[in-house]
């Protein structure tokens, strides 16, 4: 397993060759930081952001084009370089574009492709490069899907695993799938994140996340912030998570958030919320001490209630074996 760690520093030498290329009509690339084999550029027409891995294509592969809304994907293309003298070389690129000029999906874009790169090495085989980029293309097709989450709830579930004392067990246990019952589920307890940004801890459940279950217990992690221009944005938390966790933990992470944000991504750019309010007000409850209707006949499902906790008896000392709950920040063990 790889134990790499994406730093911002990485990013900002990839973006410093692109910014260093001459403004043309044709395509002008710089040698990726660390691994110049592989290209880097903006394509002349809308300025993307292009990738150019060379791979080695002895066995003579043919793939598909692909990528979707975000991205252009060509395999095994051959492309005419010049060099600062002029002098001519024709290499064979797999050639990756990004289809936007959002830079908050461009830095994420680059963060893919170093993790991408770092995997590959300098001479891959072009099924290793096939491989590694049906990767990176279902990350940015689930931004095309429609989502019903809300951006603050996301951005409260990455501020728990960002604010948590182990951010790689917390993204293991994160949802697997957008509708999932609870937020995070180590196989055993469940946590459930509710985020609000009303004055008062007023939160909503489903009947189902508050009933018993034998030898579970269910923590309600309680989250209260405000927008603020001066906050942290989604992706802000995600930078701040990157530094904490390897390769695989970050690349699982963007899958799941990019996952659950859906067509959603633009605004949670623009969205932020009060990160030190967050930090101040976060509280933890048990689940059977939230106050639920009763006696609800056996034939009515789907019941979901709003309720205001503030009065409810919080965590402040929680004596638990588990390795999730002992990693909750906040929490004296």
């Amino acid at each position: 397993m790889l134990h790499l760690k994406v730093t911002q520093m990485s990013i900002e030498k990839i973006r410093k060759v692109l910014l260093n290329l001459p403004e043309s009509d044709k395509l002008y690339v710089g040698d990726f930081p660390d691994f110049r084999e592989h290209k880097i550029g903006r394509s002349p027409d809308s300025k993307f952001i292009t990738l150019l891995l060379k791979a080695d294509n002895s066995n003579n592969r043919t793939f598909v084009p692909g990528g979707g809304k975000y991205l252009s994907i060509q395999f095994d293309v051959l492309c005419s370089i010049f060099d600062d003298q002029n002098i001519q070389s024709n290499t064979n690129f797999t050639i990756l574009t990004l289809k936007s000029n959002e830079k908050d999906l461009e830095d994420y874009f680059l963060e893919m492709c170093l993790i991408l790169i770092q995997r590959l090495g300098l001479n891959p085989r072009i099924e290793d490069v096939k491989c590694e980029i049906e990767k990176l293309e279902s990350i940015f097709l689930k931004l095309s899907k429609s989502s019903k989450t809300s951006v603050i709830g996301i951005w409260g579930e990455l501020f728990i695993i960002e604010s948590s004392k182990n951010p790689e067990k917390f993204i293991a246990a994160w949802h697997k799938a957008p509708y999932d019952l609870f937020d995070f589920n180590d196989g055993t307890n469940k946590i459930e994140v509710k985020t609000t940004i009303q004055k008062k801890r007023i939160h909503s459940f489903e009947i189902s996340q508050l009933q018993s279950i034998p030898d579970v217990s269910i923590i309600i992690a309680s989250v209260m912030t405000c927008e603020t221009d001066l906050g942290k944005s989604l992706f802000d938390l995600l930078l701040l998570i990157k530094g904490k966790v390897n390769i695989n933990s970050y690349e699982g992470l963007l899958a799941k958030t990019f996952d659950v944000l859906g067509d959603k991504f633009e605004e949670s750019f623009e969205t932020k919320f009060d990160y030190s309010m967050a930090k101040g007000t976060t509280k933890y409850f048990e689940s059977d001490n939230i106050p639920r209707p009763l006696k609800i006949p056996i034939e009515v499902s789907n019941v979901k209630f709003n309720v205001d906790i503030e009065g409810v008896k919080d965590i402040c000392n929680f004596n638990s074996k588990n390795d999730l709950f002992k990693s909750l920040s906040h929490i004296t063990n």
